[in-house]
């Protein structure tokens, strides 16, 4: 019965099943692993054909707009399908308090809690460790 000690590695016709931690799902709601090259990529050819067609194109500008551009819809895509899945997984350890080093991920997690929940930057819980108090 080793199935019943890691679902993870259970199979149904070659297909894995994936394994959950309270009810909810630990590796559904992810980007696809080629989601932040087809961004980048999709955007350069976008912002160069624009540059090209109006005759302004600019290597520097290309790569400083493609930047700015690929960031805004890599978090939005991020927070409209992972935003989720993480406060869900969270929520299922019945935590009290969250430490999440990255502030989009803080966002993400704040706006889609179901339950009020504060969230730390490790470093606030590091002074708060080291001065003997709570945050």
């Amino acid at each position: 019965m080793a199935g019943d000690l890691n679902p993870a590695a259970a199979t149904s016709a070659g297909t894995a099943t994936v394994g959950t931690l309270g009810g909810a799902s630990i590796t559904g709601g992810s980007l696809p692993s080629w989601a932040t090259y087809a961004v980048v990529g999709g955007a350069a050819a976008l912002i160069a054909a624009v540059m090209a067609a109006t005759g302004s194109f600019n290597l520097a500008a290309l790569l400083v707009i493609n930047t700015l551009v690929s960031c805004a819809v890599m978090y939005g895509w991020s927070r409209a399908v992972e935003g989720a899945r993480k406060a869900k997984n969270l929520a299922a350890t019945g935590a009290d308090a969250i430490a999440a080093a990255n502030p989009g991920c803080a966002i993400q997690i704040a706006a889609h809690s179901e339950r009020e929940i504060p969230i730390y930057h490790p470093m606030t819980l590091l002074d708060h460790s080291i001065q003997g108090s709570r945050p």
